[in-house]
């Protein structure tokens, strides 16, 4: 019976995304919307809005804890959450984007959604959005009906509070319908300027924009960004908790502002706490040789990754492969300074193309002592291995895509599905 029962959740699973991926998921030449992508954003808002009322406002039925930037924000996410259920709180968390499965982004009180009740929160979000998915709408449908599905979630679970990780920006993101009592700005990088941009101050900009009044600030943006929220924060009458981060290990500044989150909240994170590794994040999951998972796809997160990643005897080497439109130059080169050899891959992912493998060895190759090249993401972490030895390590990198996809070598989508946590046991 239980086998039946698990067949049937990963059914039931595969059901659901099949509407969420394939059936809301719009190509880009099918988009007909005259505005460009950053033009288009403040309709996309509004849009969405009007999608979540016909839902009922399932964001509104719980309080939350926002959090945006461009590095460190889902490792904040994880940390409050933990904190907040330390503190006794039920619970929700959600993260953008999952790894292995979607069920990721919809965590209550420690264990992650299961496929039934997915699917079924999938087919009460799927009608009203079917109504936006024509070509002229200016807002992601996927993204809306992603979103919603989670907050959906978190009401019928009646939580206490949800963590939310912003999807891009924040100003006019999905997430910022939200009943935000303490708001979190972890970082503003070179990120998405595409989108946000065209310049840093513009994406700090957006960021800032998860700020609301009478509820709490807290930030850990440096440099010339750091103005930007300070503006906003004066507009709005909001006390602003800045946190140092420049120069810092990225361990211990995540840490510093998730403890200022939940000090907003009124609660703490107990020395004692046990806090399980974040996926995806800096994560072993092999030992002889060691493999270290951690998403870096931008210039920004790679050197928090070298300032942060210990050192290991034996050889070290890394798999790497991004997206287009992210900069892989500025990426490597901040990789480089911690890695002398490298395995070039590509992530693979509908709607999305990567950087081919032999295109970033053909450019960046000079930047390492040995460079070699495997568009299959499988085949490149078998060269890796054989290239650290026994006694080395690898250390996988990149999109979070390529990170997700490599991560089921060790942790297999469908047993994280129904142990409902991203290790599940043997």
């Amino acid at each position: 019976m239980r086998s039946r029962a698990g067949r049937d959740d990963w059914g039931e699973y595969l059901r659901a995304l099949e509407v969420l991926n394939v059936e809301l998921l719009r190509p880009k030449d099918e988009v007909t919307c005259a505005l460009s992508r950053r033009d288009r954003r403040p309709e996309a808002h509004r849009v969405s809005g009007a999608f979540l009322r016909e839902l009922g406002d399932p964001q509104r039925a719980f309080p939350a804890i926002h959090v945006t930037g461009t590095s460190g924000k889902g490792s904040v996410c994880w940390l409050v959450a933990h904190g907040l259920r330390a503190a006794g709180l039920r619970v929700g968390l959600h993260v953008s984007p999952y790894l292995q499965v979607a069920t990721e982004k919809i965590w209550i009180d420690g264990r992650y959604l299961d496929g039934r009740s997915f699917a079924r929160i999938v087919d009460f979000v799927a009608p009203v959005a079917r109504r936006y998915r024509t070509a002229e709408c200016p807002a992601t449908v996927h993204g809306m009906a992603s979103a919603a599905v989670a907050f959906e979630a978190f009401r019928r679970a009646r939580v206490d509070v949800a963590v939310v990780e912003a999807c891009c920006g924040g100003r006019w993101d999905v997430t910022a319908h939200l009943d935000t009592r303490v708001a979190v700005v972890t970082s503003v990088g070179d990120d998405h300027r595409d989108v946000l941009g065209p310049t840093v101050r513009d994406v700090a900009w957006h960021k800032a924009g998860i700020l609301r009044r009478r509820a709490s600030a807290v930030s850990g943006v440096s440099g010339a960004a750091r103005e930007v929220f300070r503006t906003e924060a004066r507009r709005l009458g909001v006390a602003l908790r800045e946190i140092p981060t420049r120069g810092r290990n990225v361990g211990a500044v995540n840490r510093e502002l998730a403890e200022a989150a939940l000090a907003a909240w009124g609660a703490h994170l107990p020395d004692e706490a046990v806090v399980p590794p974040f996926p995806g994040r800096l994560e072993t999951v092999a030992e002889r040789p060691r493999v270290v998972l951690d998403i870096a796809h931008n210039a920004q997160k790679a050197r928090g990754l070298v300032r942060s990643l210990p050192r290991f005897p034996g050889r070290e080497v890394l798999v790497a492969g991004v997206l287009r439109g992210k900069h892989p130059t500025s990426l490597f080169r901040a990789l480089a300074a911690r890695f002398r050899r490298v395995v070039f891959t590509e992530p693979r992912v509908v709607g999305k193309p990567g950087y081919p493998a032999a295109t970033l060895r053909a450019t960046l190759a000079p930047l390492f002592d040995e460079a070699r090249c495997e568009a299959d993401a499988g085949r490149a972490v078998d060269v890796a291995l054989r290239m650290a030895r026994r006694d080395g390590s690898v250390v996988v990198t990149g999109s979070a895509y390529l990170v997700g996809a490599l991560r089921g070598r060790w942790f297999p989508d469908r047993a994280v599905l129904a142990a409902r946590t991203s290790r599940p046991g043997p």
